[in-house]
């Protein structure tokens, strides 16, 4: 438990916690193997959540806060929902910034990460190392950045996982600014330069151009979904 820490000026935000599950693979599975999450009774198809987006902010567009549809409301300003909206941060209340991208679907974005490495025979789920001992990593799905990129040496992939023409065309890096509140951070604000969600320490904004957010955005049509994580390009 409260694996991750997260400081926001005076305040100290303790979060996260790590579960292991051991499984064994009985023959070779050749590459590319195709890595999914999956979440049961999510109503991502529910009216108000599809609703509840600005495509001009997928697409790159700046849109300033008295523009955002009402349709993202908590999420349409930094603020809203706990109250702080009169906030300042770089000399300007919380509540004259867009969130970018806006709205429920982003804020709900999933962000679990998954982690796969080949263990020694024997080795239990009893350890709390971050890291198995003798372990060979695998895929480290959290070690990407938002271009999807990797930060570490492994063998997966997060390029690939979403659909071309949102990569190419729907999709593209979030305008910043002045009157922006994006995943990507700026200013000196605790929240606004980090990229996080006012009053909420950790909670990361997505960023438009990450795959990861054009994967999830995509709403399923059922409450019972998949949806790609990453790819290993090494046979198992």
């Amino acid at each position: 438990q409260n694996i991750s820490t997260f400081v926001a000026g005076n305040d100290t935000s303790y979060q996260g916690c790590r579960t292991r599950k051991l499984f064994s693979v009985s023959k070779t599975i050749p590459a590319p193997i195709y890595i999914y999450y999956r979440l049961t009774k999510y109503h991502q198809n529910y009216r108000q959540y599809q609703k509840s987006r600005s495509d001009d902010q997928y697409s790159g567009t700046s849109v300033s806060v008295s523009d955002v549809t009402s349709d993202c409301d908590p999420f349409r300003e930094p603020g809203s929902l706990h109250g702080i909206g009169n906030n300042l941060a770089d000399g300007k209340a919380y509540n004259t910034y867009a969130y970018n991208p806006c709205g429920v679907i982003a804020w709900s974005a999933f962000n679990d990460t998954f982690n796969l490495y080949k263990v020694p025979s024997g080795t239990t789920t009893n350890s709390t190392a971050a890291i198995p001992s003798g372990a060979t990593t695998i895929c480290m799905g959290g070690a990407f950045d938002s271009n999807g990129d990797s930060t570490t040496t492994h063998k997966c992939v997060k390029k690939g996982i979403a659909l071309d023409v949102d990569v190419d065309h729907r999709y593209k890096a979030p305008a910043t600014g002045s009157s922006q509140w994006t995943g990507v951070g700026e200013g000196t604000d605790p929240y606004r330069s980090q990229g996080w969600y006012a009053g909420e320490p950790g909670h990361k904004i997505p960023v438009t151009n990450d795959q990861d957010f054009m994967v999830w955005s995509r709403t399923a049509a059922l409450p019972d979904f998949s949806k790609l994580y990453r790819i290993i390009n090494t046979d198992l």
